[in-house]
């Protein structure tokens, strides 16, 4: 059976790059998929921030390819309102503004990747949104599990800590919680990122 399409929202106002970028993860205009073994990319494009987040709220995408200067918007606010409205959403920036200063609060601020125009290639580009897409899928594999951690200690009766090496508290469950007996034990507050030394 074959793997649906990876949908990918490419956010940007310049056409020859929409082409090219289309290129890249199409496998059009001479230019080959790096994986040819692999479902193809689905691109859906959008040439300003207010109809790639229309876009983004009435269809499902895999991962957004987004520019720093759209017509509407511009520099990390344009990433701040794509990662504030869709924290799931795995996003590559993709612009010509050379600056790591920008890039590193980018990353900072939980963009994947971001990749300088007239540096990167079809390759990059593929590896980058897909490999965006799986750190997103870890981090939520990562948060579920976490969960359901929490979920099995909250239905422990007795007063559960659990501690690092070093003595700090990396979590407790709902009873530690419930009794302050036990977060106040000695005259202190014994919750998540004290250090319980006795």
């Amino acid at each position: 059976m074959p793997k649906s399409p990876f949908r990918v929202l490419l956010v940007e106002d310049n056409p020859l790059e929409v082409m090219l970028v289309r290129a890249w993860l199409l496998g059009r205009e001479g230019v080959p998929v790096p994986d040819p073994e692999r479902s193809p990319f689905d691109v859906t494009h959008a040439g300003c921030l207010a109809d790639a987040m229309s876009l983004l709220q009435s269809e499902r995408f895999d991962a957004a390819v987004l520019d720093l200067g759209l017509p509407d918007s511009t520099g990390l606010r344009t990433a701040e309102t794509v990662r504030r409205a869709f924290p799931e959403l795995p996003v590559v920036v993709l612009t010509g503004a050379e600056d790591g200063r920008i890039a590193v609060e980018a990353l900072q601020m939980g963009i994947q990747d971001f990749l300088f125009k007239g540096h990167t290639d079809g390759p990059q580009l593929d590896r980058a949104v897909r490999f965006a897409a799986e750190r997103i899928q870890g981090v939520a594999a990562l948060r579920a599990s976490q969960q359901m951690l929490q979920s099995a200690l909250d239905a422990l009766p007795g007063h559960i800590a659990i501690l690092d090496g070093a003595g700090s508290i990396l979590a407790v469950n709902a009873a530690w919680q419930r009794a302050p007996a036990t977060r106040h034990a000695l005259g202190a507050c014994y919750d998540v990122g004290a250090n319980f030394r006795l």
